[in-house]
């Protein structure tokens, strides 16, 4: 399920960015607020309503319209920073070379990753062209940096990642947009060497996390 939600999430931000910009949309005035400054913080949850508190994210973005884009209004830069907290399991397959732990003492442990994000957001309106609401999506791809601290193992990993979010949002007025958000982060990270350890390749000491969480969107323009 988490695969199938993650894969439709990349799919969508992949061509949210590739859009024919001859798509007919509305135009009403309340879909570009005049605004150049995004304040965002989203709350998220694994998507797996009997574990939904198993990942737990919460990340806040500042978002700047980019208007001398040729992409028009629609495109606006995005940073971020997040926590997600979460048991190991939902977060990433155990390696044991590198966090020197077997799997069965880990697999439940509780971990906190925290992650710095750029990339560039899309707004599109769909939803409003198929449906007779007043709602606009978003989507943003960026590239990451993260670290965790494995207590158990008594080990710091660090490394680059990706990121993909899409939201559903509706605004309340010109300045607060509410909505859903979907977001999928992929994370590569390693440790450094070690005098005990026996293998010395990078892969070795590396760990890949992945985990999509669900949760809601609040927006404040300015």
């Amino acid at each position: 399920m988490k695969n199938i939600l993650a894969l439709a999430l990349l799919i969508t931000s992949t061509l949210a960015f590739s859009a024919d910009y001859s798509f007919e949309t509305k135009s009403e005035s309340s879909f570009t607020p005049e605004f150049n400054n995004r304040f965002t913080i989203i709350a998220g949850l694994n998507p797996t309503i009997y574990r939904s508190q198993d990942v737990i994210s919460l990340q806040g973005s500042y978002g700047r319209k980019m208007s001398n884009s040729s992409w028009g209004d629609s495109l606006w830069a995005d940073f971020s920073i997040q926590q997600t907290t979460g048991i190991f399991r939902d977060l990433a397959e155990n390696n044991s070379n590198a966090t020197g732990v077997a799997t069965t003492e880990l697999e439940a442990t509780k971990e906190s990753v925290q992650m710095i994000a750029l990339g560039l957001q899309y707004r599109t309106h769909y939803a409003s062209t198929l449906l007779p609401l007043n709602l606009y999506e978003t989507s943003t791809a960026s590239a990451m940096y993260g670290m965790m601290k494995e207590d158990l193992g008594a080990k710091t990993f660090s490394g680059p990642g990706l990121k993909a979010k899409f939201s559903l949002m509706k605004p309340l007025n010109d300045y607060c947009h509410v909505g859903f958000n979907f977001d999928y982060n992929l994370l590569t990270l390693k440790r450094g060497k070690e005098d005990s350890d026996t293998i010395t390749t990078g892969s070795s000491r590396s760990l890949t996390l992945s985990w999509l969480t669900i949760g809601l969107d609040f927006s404040l323009f300015l």
